[in-house]
């Protein structure tokens, strides 16, 4: 009887992206600052770089630390803790999990409140981030409706999410106010300042994330050193 033999080869695709947004970069500071379609389409590809990241490193993360507590209650009776947790359900939750499920999941495994694990203001961040991901990946529209009468002018956007995200950028001082910015509210919401604020968060919520799991370089070094 011929002997089967079973070798399995993967890759993580995701630690490529790093280097792929420091490339459209580089290229997008080269196009004409007029050319404003260039370069809101490539700012608008690199918040989908970031997204794709951060649900890929979540799901190595949650993974690791699995590893990691095995590693280190192996050999006592504290490992029924997690065994309670570690179902079949579970590990299948987390490889298809997004963004949502992902901070429920961390909640679950670490058995700890989400703000001690994210504080709250960085959330809140990435939450907005994860909400022009997916304006951009369900092709919703984005619109500006204004309204004239008695010599008044009323400006509002619509979707309500939409107007949540505006808030939050003018929040934190990336875009003027809607009476300033007008029709140039596309633009701006997607310009390079807003796409260096949101790496910038995004650098943040990796080192984060890793101190708040204990993640170890020799368990995972290409993890542990991913930053963009």
């Amino acid at each position: 009887m011929n002997e089967i033999r079973i070798k399995e080869y993967y890759n993580s695709p995701y630690l490529f992206l790093p280097d792929s947004i420091r490339w459209m970069i580089k290229q997008r500071n080269q196009i004409d600052t007029t050319d404003l379609d260039k370069l809101e389409g490539i700012n608008c590809t690199i918040i989908l770089s970031l997204t794709s990241i951060i649900e890929s490193f979540n799901k190595e993360l949650m993974n690791n630390w699995i590893i990691g507590y095995f590693k280190i209650y192996q050999q006592t009776d504290d490992i029924d803790f997690l065994l309670e947790r570690l179902t079949d359900e579970l590990k299948i939750e987390i490889e298809s999990s997004e963004w949502n499920k992902q901070k429920r999941l961390f909640q679950k495994i670490t058995n700890d409140e989400l703000s001690n694990i994210i504080p709250n203001d960085l959330m809140n961040s990435m939450d907005n981030l994860f909400r022009f991901r997916n304006f951009l990946t369900h092709g919703n529209k984005l619109k500006l409706i204004e309204t004239k009468w008695d010599g008044k002018t009323d400006l509002r956007l619509e979707p309500v999410k939409f107007n949540s995200m505006f808030n939050f950028l003018r929040e934190k001082q990336l875009i003027k106010n809607l009476k300033e910015t007008r029709e140039n509210i596309f633009n701006d919401m997607f310009s390079n300042k807003t796409i260096t604020f949101f790496i910038e968060i995004v650098n943040e919520y990796l080192k984060t994330a890793k101190n708040s799991f204990g993640l170890d370089e020799k368990l995972n070094k290409e993890l542990y050193n991913l930053k963009i």
